[in-house]
């Protein structure tokens, strides 16, 4: 995943969650807490991210 100059690699992200329906929070690389603010999208995303990560991670 890349965000402007910020790549993030998926078999580094771990408790993925969405709240406040505008919110996906996950840990990453065990250091870091991202949260990705959409206006309409945080679902979408949730989603998005639990499957490419659950691909990637079983090869």
């Amino acid at each position: 995943m890349k965000f402007d100059n910020l790549n993030l690699s998926f078999n580094q992200i771990k408790g993925v969650t969405t709240f406040l329906k505008r919110f996906t929070e996950f840990i990453y690389n065990s250091k870091y807490v991202i949260r990705i603010k959409t206006e309409n999208e945080s679902l979408l995303l949730y989603y998005l991210i639990r499957r490419y990560k659950d691909v990637y991670n079983n090869g």
